[in-house]
């Protein structure tokens, strides 16, 4: 299994360590494909520890997980609220977040919009 490496960013060793722990995951059991959260679940279990730490809760915790609003609803609704002012972020806060998003554009590609003076989010 052979997957592309992007280099120049901290994070590089990171995101190809998860890609291809991700990519061995899916050949052992094809059946994360199909959910989200059923691919997080087998990742934590797999790669860190989280069966182990929860031991005879892990049934419990799984049953729950799977029936739970889903990470990316949360955080997508979060950014929604954030946009249109219901929730507030402070302004050092806010400073530090783009920073951070302006690394991940510049790691991912956007550049060009970068080198224009514009955010890429």
């Amino acid at each position: 299994m052979s997957l592309t490496v992007q280099k120049g960013f901290w994070q590089d060793s990171i995101l190809a360590s998860t890609r291809t722990k991700l990519a061995e995951l899916y050949y052992n059991k094809p059946d994360i494909a199909t959910s989200e959260k059923r691919c997080l679940l087998e990742y934590w279990a797999n790669y860190e520890r989280l069966e182990a730490i929860l031991g005879d809760k892990w049934h419990e915790f799984e049953d729950w997980f799977i029936g739970a609003t889903s990470p990316e609803t949360i955080t997508r609704c979060l950014r929604s609220l954030k946009e249109n002012g219901t929730i507030l972020v402070a302004p050092k806060d806010e400073k530090q977040r783009r920073e951070q998003e302006n690394g991940w554009c510049r790691y991912w590609g956007s550049e060009k919009r970068l080198w224009q003076g514009e955010d890429c989010g």
